[in-house]
């Protein structure tokens, strides 16, 4: 049988209200280096109507027994309709993650310094510290990127943007929260990870050609983030002796034009490590972005296409081609960054993955 996809309450005590049922538009994203989400749309007089007003409350998605979210709810918006008929409440979680979006790092005038120390591991030290402090919900245990470095978090600079700040960049690594079952106050834990994920190379999603396994898609030329001469200026502003770095993409500049910026990499002293950075970002940057989507219907014994979670799991290094118009538009071994997931009033899910090429995140998706 195909997974059942199934959505259910808790309290604000961790407690289990009920199954989400008679609801629309259910839907999950599930990714890395992202913050989890979730929505659904039921009826004002659905029995979950009064518990989702009265106190604070949190979604679990399940495929099958396996919990693949659990969150905060965030905003259940009432409207009404002005034909007279039932009122709906719009329901969206969000992974516990947002919570590091509410919370502060280096609450002093120099901010804390992490010197010379794992990149990963200083991210599960910002968390601990804001558990110290009140309880954040996300559970942390021993992780490591292979990157060292040194970073000032703050002053007083959100814990979630000091996360993306030590994740970013050629030595960053990946990361997520992993929903928690039975674990009280935790929902999530944070795992970190210089790459997460496994090399694929059976799993094939192809449109026009080969599997026919993507059922649609659409494919965009961007060139909204093009860069080809990059500056790097450290903390202390241009005026630091260490002076301002730049590095130009000069092919990229012959044929598009000039495209300049400043590339921001808190913490970032280092020349040579500056220097690399700024090299990877004209890299990465200095061509159009090519965007695709593809949808792919799931079917129980057909082969054709992948399951999610099964076959796949974001992270994971798949490859994706495309042909139509007799045209080639990519064939290439890219990397899966999200999945989401999208559950019909039949309880069909239908899945939109996200890949993005390997070298370069966000060059490519689809």
């Amino acid at each position: 049988m195909a997974a059942k996809w199934s959505f259910h309450l808790v309290d604000s005590k961790f407690t289990k209200v009920g199954e989400v049922l008679n609801a629309v538009e259910r839907k999950t994203k599930i990714g890395i280096r992202q913050l989890d989400t979730a929505s659904f749309k039921i009826r004002a007089d659905n029995e979950l109507f009064l518990p989702l007003y009265a106190e604070d409350t949190y979604l679990q998605v399940y495929q099958d027994q396996t919990l693949r979210f659990y969150g905060p709810v965030i905003t259940p918006e009432f409207a009404s309709d002005e034909t007279g008929g039932t009122p709906t409440i719009a329901v969206n979680a969000i992974s516990p993650g947002w919570y590091l979006t509410k919370r502060l790092t280096g609450k002093s005038a120099a901010g804390t310094t992490y010197t010379a120390q794992d990149k990963a591991n200083m991210s599960k030290q910002i968390i601990d510290t804001n558990n110290a402090e009140a309880e954040t919900h996300i559970e942390t245990t021993a992780i490591s990127s292979g990157s060292i470095g040194t970073y000032t978090a703050g002053p007083y600079k959100k814990s979630m943007s000091c996360i993306k700040d030590l994740a970013t960049g050629f030595d960053g690594f990946d990361w997520k929260f992993t929903p928690l079952e039975e674990k009280g106050t935790k929902l999530a834990r944070f795992d970190a990870a210089a790459v997460i994920g496994s090399e694929l190379p059976d799993i094939v999603f192809e449109y026009g050609c080969g599997k026919h396994n993507m059922r649609s898609m659409s494919f965009k030329r961007d060139i909204g983030n093009l860069l080809n001469l990059a500056y790097h200026i450290t903390d202390n502003g241009p005026s630091d002796p260490l002076g301002v770095i730049s590095i130009e993409e000069s092919i990229s500049r012959g044929e598009h034009g000039l495209f300049e910026e400043v590339v921001e990499s808190a913490g970032l002293f280092d020349e040579g490590l500056r220097k690399a950075w700024a090299r990877e970002n004209v890299n990465v940057r200095g061509v159009p972005r090519l965007i695709a989507t593809m949808t792919s219907d799931f079917v129980e014994g057909d082969a054709r296409t992948p399951e999610p979670f099964v076959d796949y799991s974001p992270g994971d290094l798949v490859v994706a081609r495309a042909r139509t118009q007799g045209v080639q538009l990519f064939d290439a071994f890219v990397r899966c960054y999200n999945v989401e997931v999208a559950v019909d009033d039949n309880g069909t899910p239908t899945y939109i993955p996200t890949i993005v090429e390997e070298e370069g995140e966000g060059a490519e998706e689809a």
